[in-house]
């Protein structure tokens, strides 16, 4: 993109010189120069389709936290053929999934691939019988660079789990699309035909609410990029200063009755996202506590991703894979008593949901990725994200049990697994599903060398009150 923009000024530049245009009509003439040849020429001539600002950006990420993600699905026992053509089905339907990057004068465009070459994104993974190696696996592969000349995921099945059930993990490269499409995914190829009350309820951001934040912009924007560059780093057990080994680990549960958890939100007075920030952040106390019983830590930073989508599918048409999303860093204060002081957190959480900093520095993150070349760009972001300690996913999962269209068999459980960006180290993931709370943790072996020390943590303190 940077190469775009620099070549439309430079020809704007003649273009002027030789012209004499004033000011005001060389700027238009970059921007119309620009927005031709890159979403025009490129792609109605040569049939290539320009990532978006949020795509590329996901394409500069470091060697030792490549910008990974992906899950894990537990299915009643189901064939491998049943599957792919499941998976075939959904590439016929979705250009994105049957697209590789290529680069042209430094900036980057989907190209489509043929349905042959696609076809050699899933692969039958055999050996793999137990959770455990099941968590091995995942962290064998989601390091794993994902060729820019193949499709940008690869499915593994492990038809042969156990007696009766099928495994699945996917790994998809972030420029691909965000988690939510991977949700919408997971419905179209688990429902047929599409039955839009499975969808979790999601915030959607009204016209009023986008205007006012972008109106707020001009008050924004100079705070979010003052707020990141003189943040204050956080020091802790966690965001401990090592540099990141690329060596990751990844743990989950898949067995916590959310029915167990209702009643204690509701007993304690606040919402489901309120208690799990509040368990979170007790759980990271005791964590700290337990890894430098010495240190006396207030707080935590977190990386919370946000969705801008303003409107969701009510049908299978409906669906768009992109990557729509911003991030907010969150200061959570950490407690020792989850009964006592959730309420705090609400008031903390409640602040957050009424900024409108994550607009900013959405808007941040493109000017960077746009106006800054490559290798400057991924220092800029190291360095902002080198004050954060993990990020935090919440994703409300599927209503009701999920079933394989055309079949009977159900998905049992689910359990996502994501890389960072930039020099973030862990990563903590929460999902809903039907009547279960899936938990997992995947992170650098430098940040936390056992994640499960800490799931297990977690897990403790969201059963016991």
């Amino acid at each position: 993109m940077l190469s775009d923009l620099y070549f439309s000024i430079k020809l704007a530049i003649l273009i002027v010189f030789f012209y004499n245009f004033p000011l005001w009509q060389a700027l238009l003439l970059i921007i119309s120069l620009y927005y031709t040849y890159h979403y025009v020429i490129m792609p109605k001539i040569f049939g290539l389709e320009p990532l978006t600002v949020l795509d590329s950006f996901m394409l500069f990420e470091n060697k030792t936290n490549r910008a990974n993600f992906g899950g894990v699905a537990i299915y009643d026992k189901i064939d491998f053929e049943t599957l792919n053509a499941l998976r075939q089905s959904l590439i016929q339907r979705f250009p994105r999934l049957r697209q590789k990057v290529v680069s042209v004068f430094g900036s980057y465009y989907f190209k489509e691939l043929s349905l042959e070459d696609s076809s050699k994104a899933i692969e039958k993974v055999e050996g793999i019988h137990t959770k455990e190696q099941l968590e091995q696996f995942c962290e064998k592969i989601c390091q794993n660079p994902i060729p820019k000349n193949e499709p940008l995921y690869k499915v593994y099945i492990m038809v042969d789990y156990n007696d009766s059930e099928t495994a699945g993990v996917l790994l998809s490269h972030h420029s691909l699309f965000d988690g939510l499409s991977n949700l919408y995914l997971t419905w179209m190829y688990t429902a047929a035909p599409g039955d839009a009350t499975l969808l979790p309820n999601i915030r959607e951001f009204s016209f009023k609410e986008k205007l006012i934040m972008h109106l707020l912009l001009v008050y924004t924007f100079p705070m979010a990029i003052l707020n990141n560059l003189t943040k204050k780093k956080d020091v802790n057990p966690i965001n401990n200063g090592k540099p990141l080994t690329g060596i990751k680990k990844f743990s989950y549960f898949d067995d916590i009755p959310f029915e167990k958890i209702r009643e204690n939100y509701k007993k304690i007075g606040v919402t489901v996202n309120d208690y799990f920030m509040a368990v979170l952040s007790k759980s990271l106390k005791e964590y700290f506590k337990l890894k430098d019983p010495n240190g006396n830590y207030k707080d935590i930073t977190i990386a919370i991703p946000i969705n801008l989508r303003n409107k969701y599918p009510k049908k299978f048409d409906d669906i768009v894979l992109e990557n729509n999303f911003s991030a907010v860093n969150l200061e959570l204060p950490l407690i020792d008593d989850v009964k006592l002081e959730s309420k705090n957190i609400k008031k903390v959480l409640d602040r957050m949901k009424k900024s409108a900093e994550f607009i900013a520095i959405g808007y941040m993150l493109k000017l960077g990725v746009l106006l800054l070349p490559k290798s400057v760009f991924t220092r800029f972001n190291n360095f902002l994200t080198s004050k954060t300690s993990i990020c935090f996913s919440n994703v409300p999962y599927f209503k009701k049990p999920l079933v394989i269209a055309n079949t009977k068999c159900a998905l049992k459980t689910t359990a996502g697994f994501f890389q960072n960006n930039g020099d973030i180290g862990v990563g903590v993931n929460i999902m809903t599903y039907c009547d279960k709370i899936v938990f997992g943790v995947c992170s650098d072996t430098a940040r936390m060398e056992n994640p499960k020390e800490f799931a297990l943590i977690f897990k403790e303190n969201l059963m016991k009150y």
